[in-house]
């Protein structure tokens, strides 16, 4: 970062995939251009299943426990869309998507998003059972905490002290 301006990515995780889009360096606002990575395609197991997509300060550096840091997070509910309709959306980002003041908002993202569905009936079907659990493969210990915070955000909830 440069002063107070960001070097932005976003991360995206839905059931089994993680995927990160271009950095875009040096802006608070940044905007994904068509030529750089920025729309990507999700097979859909479960309806149920959240999309969580997370906006990070990229930390370039080499060293191993220099990690990214989370601008901020939203996790969204995708069994209310219809299929085959565009949806252009704008999303308020959190730092966690529990114990977080609403009025405390990190910032805001807008994606646009389109449901595409090969055989609605067997997807519709897959709802009788409660979702797999799935796996996430990341290369990197840096990919492990963009992919961790952008599901839990900055907040350990699971953490427990007795002090």
């Amino acid at each position: 970062a440069l002063g107070m301006k960001t070097d932005a990515f976003a991360s995206l995780v839905y059931e089994d995939c993680f995927v990160e889009t271009d950095v875009i360096s040096n802006c608070l606002s940044p905007r994904w251009m068509p030529w750089s990575r920025r729309a990507f395609i999700f097979n859909m197991m479960h309806t149920s299943s959240q999309l969580f997509v997370a906006v990070f300060d990229s930390d370039d550096t080499p060293l191993p426990f220099n990690h990214h840091d989370l601008c901020g997070r939203v996790s969204i509910d995708l069994s209310n869309f219809m299929p085959d309709t565009v949806y252009t959306l704008d999303f308020d980002l959190f730092p966690s998507a529990k114990n977080t003041p609403r009025h405390a908002k990190y910032g805001t993202i807008t994606i646009r998003l389109r449901l595409q569905l090969a055989d609605e009936r067997t997807l519709m079907l897959s709802n009788v059972k409660p979702p797999q659990s799935v796996y996430v493969n990341v290369q990197t210990r840096k990919e492990f905490h963009v992919l961790r915070q952008t599901v839990e955000g900055n907040l350990d909830t699971k953490g427990y002290s007795l002090s």
